[in-house]
C-alpha cells in the first residue's frame, strides 16, 4: 500500500532513513533506495531548518505523539531546494521505535502565493498613484475589500459661496494643504 501510495514517505528509525516509497524517491530526485537509506535525514533537510526539525524529532520521540503539519524546505539529491509540507508520526514495531515522515511538495502553491502578493503590491501601487477615488467591495457580503486614501479634491458650497480645494500629492507627500475662498 506504502509503495503505490502518491504521498511521498520516509521511515526515519534512529536518526536514519530505513525507507522511502517511490513518490519520495521521485520528489527528492533519487532513482534507487540506495541514494538514500542509511542517509540521515537532516541530509534532505534544508540547514535553516535543522534545528527546528532536530527539536521537533526530539519532542515526537519523548511524547510518543505526532508532530503537527509545518512547512519547511527540502534538499533535493541535486542540491535545488523546494518547499514541503510535513508531518510526522511515531509507532512501534518489532524492530524498536520510529518515526514515519509524511510530506509534500508545496513548491508550486508557495510559488502561485508569492506571485499573488507581488500582484496585490502593484495593484496597490496603481490604484494610490491614480488621482481617482477606488473603492472595491466583496457583492456577496458588502465588505470594503480596497479603498484608495485619494478623496475628491474640490467641494463646493453654493449657498454660501464657498468653495474648499484640497492639493495632495498622495502618496508620494504625507500633507495635504487646503484652500477656503469665498464667504
Amino acid at each position: 500500500l506504502v509503495e503505490v501510495s502518491p504521498i511521498p514517505m520516509w521511515i526515519n528509525k534512529g536518526g536514519i532513513i530505513t525507507y522511502m516509497n517511490p513518490a519520495a524517491l521521485q520528489v527528492l530526485g533519487a532513482t534507487r533506495l540506495e541514494q538514500v537509506v542509511g542517509k540521515s535525514p537532516l541530509d534532505f533537510i534544508h540547514p535553516d531548518y535543522h534545528t527546528a526539525v532536530t527539536e521537533r524529532i526530539s519532542k515526537t520521540v519523548e511524547a510518543r505523539t505526532s508532530a503537527p503539519r509545518l512547512e519547511e524546505k527540502y534538499v533535493r539529491l541535486d542540491g535545488s531546494v523546494i518547499d514541503v509540507e510535513v508531518i510526522a508520526t511515531p509507532f512501534t514495531t518489532f524492530g524498536g521505535f520510529a518515526i514515519q515522515v509524511l510530506f509534500q511538495d508545496i513548491t508550486n502553491r508557495k510559488q502561485a502565493e508569492q506571485a499573488l502578493r507581488e500582484s496585490e503590491e502593484r495593484l496597490r501601487q496603481i490604484a494610490s498613484s491614480l488621482r481617482e477615488t477606488i473603492w472595491l467591495r466583496d457583492v456577496q457580503t458588502r465588505q470594503a475589500l480596497y479603498v484608495n486614501l485619494f478623496v475628491p479634491s474640490k467641494l463646493t458650497w453654493a449657498e454660501r459661496d464657498v468653495t474648499i480645494t484640497q492639493h495632495t500629492d498622495f502618496p508620494y507627500a504625507d500633507s495635504t494643504k487646503l484652500i477656503i475662498k469665498g464667504a
